[in-house]
């Protein structure tokens, strides 16, 4: 129950001091647990979004890698960091419906290793283009390194398409 005192002071000044009951339960107060704070960067939606780009990172990729070989295709990056992606946003998903310490620190340690793999691909990507001028500089040499003389003639018709199928 509330209880109030009024007090009179000499300078027409009036102190009122109002005591209020602590709460009964723990659900009317407010709750300092950082773990609430998680849910106001709605991490469902984050979750949802890092799995829809993890799929389509391994689908372009296997697109990628059946019409042309890159250096993304090369290095395998399409489907480790596709996995990467897929992994963070499900634990980012599940660590918003259970709200465990370790399950939240789990996400975040994984969302910084998508962060480092999303790196990796720009970097990749924007070699892409360099990786593969070098590869075509090298696979249009007309004569082959160790092969006998009869083979020359069918290794110089090679296109480049052809020697990435060998």
């Amino acid at each position: 129950m509330a209880s109030s005192t009024v007090l009179y002071t000499p300078g027409n000044a009036v102190v009122v001091t109002h005591v209020l009951p602590a709460a009964p339960n723990r659900e009317q107060q407010p709750s300092l647990d950082r773990r609430h704070n998680f849910r106001k960067g709605h991490p469902q939606a984050l979750g949802t979004v890092q799995i829809m780009i993890g799929a389509l990172t391994l689908l372009f990729g296997i697109a990628t890698a059946a019409y042309e070989p890159s250096l993304t295709v090369f290095t395998g990056m399409f489907v480790w960091a596709a996995l990467i992606y897929i992994t963070s946003g499900a634990l980012t998903v599940a660590a918003e419906k259970h709200l465990s310490r370790r399950l939240i620190n789990t996400s975040l340690a994984f969302n910084i290793i998508a962060a480092m793999a999303a790196a990796a691909g720009v970097f990749l990507y924007a070699f892409d283009p360099v990786f593969m001028s070098f590869m075509s500089i090298f696979s249009s040499h007309d004569t082959p390194v160790m092969q006998p003389a009869a083979a020359a003639p069918a290794a110089a018709r090679r296109s480049r398409k052809s020697f990435f199928k060998l």
